[in-house]
């Protein structure tokens, strides 16, 4: 009788850590706590847009209204989000109002979120910006290596370090009706290196859907030797995949539209191959499930849950 009330005790033991560890993994994948603490709504989206559009059109009555092209636009968000201090930060977010284009506060949720096993990777706050001249969202997200971890996972030739690496944004917890449109995309990796050593693989193309759930991109991340010298002597390593940065705009029923968004980025390297990616899925932190063969050889890694 003694041995049973063990063993029953043992198993009661068990199923309440089970519970416990189950419990705690699901709080890991599904990171809408910041959005079950308030209503979203677009109703602070709604004011920002007449608020701006107003401090604009008042600017302007006594300037000549600026026009941009797109490069110039991507240009300066990079900036923004790669600037190494504030005061840089704030120089380009200025230029950027000179255009018309305001950057929107997001409320940061807090919570915590899965990084790489070795914290090689981080990431910039996920933002949102208005353009007046447009009547445009634009959503981004962008990150780093804060290590030079990548070096281990260099070709034997170098080139190619694994497959085409996956980043973005995902939109979860959403309320509110999406009837917008993407007007377009950008995504680009770095090797993080300025003039004329600066290296970088760019596309306008995203991955599939209709941009409800987020946006992502696929590029393939290489080193490469680079030429430190004008004398063309001192070669280098360099990491085309030390940074990333990924935008898209959206068109103006955006502002109808609020949710959690959250960056996401996954690196591949040796046999890994990515053979699919989804957005939108219920319980998966950014709603991202990737599908990943040798997938040992991969690493995801995901930016702080923001309301929008």
């Amino acid at each position: 009788m003694k041995k049973w009330c063990t063993l029953l005790l043992s198993f009661v033991l068990c199923f309440a850590l089970g519970q416990n560890t189950f419990a705690v993994e699901v709080d890991f994948e599904n990171q809408f706590s910041c959005g079950n603490t308030a209503i979203l709504t677009a109703t602070g989206k709604t004011a920002f847009v007449e608020n701006v559009t107003k401090q604009y059109s008042d600017l302007k009555t006594l300037e000549r209204q600026v026009t941009y092209d797109v490069d110039q636009v991507n240009s300066l968000m990079m900036e923004v989000a790669f600037a190494e201090s504030q005061t840089i930060r704030e120089m380009y977010l200025n230029k950027l109002e000179e255009l018309g284009i305001y950057r929107y506060s997001l409320e940061n949720c807090n919570t915590p979120t899965p990084m790489s096993d070795s914290h090689d990777i981080y990431f910039d706050n996920t933002e949102a910006y208005y353009s007046v001249q447009e009547k445009v969202w634009i959503i981004t997200s962008s990150g780093r290596w804060r290590t030079e971890e990548w070096h281990n996972e260099k070709p034997a030739t170098g080139g190619n370090v694994g497959c085409p690496d996956v980043f973005g944004v995902g939109f979860t917890n959403v309320s509110g009706k999406y009837n917008a449109r993407v007007v377009r995309c950008y995504g680009v990796l770095r090797n993080g290196w300025d003039g004329e050593q600066r290296r970088a693989r760019d596309t306008y193309n995203r991955g599939g859907g209709d941009g409800a759930t987020g946006f992502y991109f696929k590029l393939q991340d290489s080193i490469e030797m680079v030429d430190t010298t004008n004398k063309r002597a001192a070669l280098e390593d360099t990491y085309i995949g030390s940074e990333w940065f990924a935008s898209c705009t959206y068109s103006d029923e955006f502002t109808e539209y609020s949710g959690i968004a959250t960056g996401f980025y996954v690196h591949t390297w040796n046999k890994a191959v990515i053979t699919g990616v989804e957005l939108g899925v219920q319980d998966k932190t950014a709603g991202l499930v990737v599908k990943i063969t040798n997938q040992s050889f991969s690493f995801p890694a995901y930016g702080s849950d923001v309301k929008f």
